[in-house]
């Protein structure tokens, strides 16, 4: 069976059970603001940042808006932490072609007092 046959027949397969699915309803304010809820904390896990949630507060407790807020502030807190180690990789980017330059010129300089030598 060629590939394209193959990927034909595995692209039917992968649809089957969705031509068979109810169209589903858009998901509820509450239910967007829960799976968010839950994506900054897997990111927070992912990059070890202790999550800064208020405390008393459950991922289903508290009113709409607050839920929304500490999002908010999470998402502001995530992106600070993501442009700190942006600054930080750049520094060791410059500072590694830095320590480059410099260990290049020690070898020229180190040739030349070698052809000077002889």
């Amino acid at each position: 069976m060629n590939s394209t046959r193959f990927a034909t027949l595995l692209v039917g397969v992968t649809l089957l059970p969705l031509a068979g699915a109810q169209p589903t309803s858009p998901p509820s304010l509450d239910e967007r603001v829960t799976a968010l809820e839950r994506q900054v904390a897997r990111l927070d896990t992912r990059f070890g940042i202790e999550n800064a949630s208020r405390p008393g507060v459950t991922e289903r407790s508290g009113n709409l808006a607050a839920r929304i807020d500490d999002l908010e502030r999470s998402l502001a807190r995530l992106t600070a932490d993501l442009q700190r180690v942006q600054q930080r990789a750049d520094d060791a980017w410059r500072t590694a072609n830095q320590a480059e330059r410099d260990a290049q010129a020690a070898q020229q300089t180190a040739r030349d007092a070698a052809l000077r030598a002889r």
